[in-house]
């Protein structure tokens, strides 16, 4: 095509300039990819003609362009594109867990009633073991003891509640209860003074364990036989 001739056109043309020749491109086929080559001039329908006519091939001959063709396109519509996708996870901390299980009864075993005066049996929250005063006990004894245990446990609490008495029906003794606590389950117990007990936790587990005794005390002769009962209450709590 001739340059002239791109007066008479109707819809624009590109220039591009080149080592040997002009080369001229249809609009619709032109295709924005990077290139080291350099439009000279958009030519629109009967416009700039007078410019046009002195143009000539000789005069872009002086330079040299090289053309670096990344991709190759038929329509603007035809570009390719792109779309992300965000990848996440969230991250949660274990949440705690605890099992807080009775493994004895406190039983004081069999008292028989003195003939005079009143008496009285302990059971040591530490120790176990069981005393009489005033009276001659026998028969098994335990002291009561509770395993708390759990995961993933920063804190915890355990609250108590003593009856005070055992009874037996309409008959009552008087009952003062004590309890303990260690890292093992046989020995190293210390007394706790006042009705909860908090502490800390470090790991993924642990274990606390609990004992609990008393003394049942104004045992006397005219005290119906039989079995007196009351029931402890242990409550805990883990976070």
């Amino acid at each position: 095509m001739d340059i002239s001739e791109l007066a008479h056109a109707d819809k624009p043309y590109s220039i591009m300039r080149s080592e040997n020749q002009i080369s001229v491109i249809d609009e619709k086929f032109y295709c924005p990819i990077h290139t080291s080559s350099h439009i000279l001039e958009v030519i629109k329908p009967k416009r700039h003609l007078s410019h046009l006519s002195s143009i000539t091939k000789q005069s872009f001959m002086k330079f040299t362009f090289s053309i670096i063709l990344i991709g190759f396109c038929y329509t603007l519509s035809a570009l390719g594109q792109s779309t992300l996708i965000n990848a996440s996870i969230t991250l949660t901390s274990p949440a705690p867990t605890c099992s807080f299980v009775r493994n004895t009864q406190l039983t004081f075993g069999s008292v028989e009633k003195p003939g005079t005066g009143t008496a009285s049996v302990v059971v040591n929250a530490q120790t176990g073991q069981r005393t009489s005063n005033g009276v001659t006990a026998s028969g098994d004894a335990s002291v009561g003891q509770m395993h708390l245990s759990g995961s993933n446990v920063a804190n915890y609490s355990v609250s108590r509640s003593f009856p005070s008495n055992l009874s037996k029906s309409t008959d009552q003794l008087t009952f003062s209860g004590t309890w303990s606590q260690s890292t093992t389950s046989g020995s190293g117990y210390s007394t706790i003074s006042g009705t909860s007990y908090s502490g800390t936790a470090s790991g993924t587990s642990f274990s606390r364990y609990f004992r609990f005794g008393g003394t049942v005390s104004g045992i006397n002769i005219s005290d119906a036989s039989g079995t007196y009962t009351g029931t402890i209450t242990a409550t805990a709590t883990c976070s």
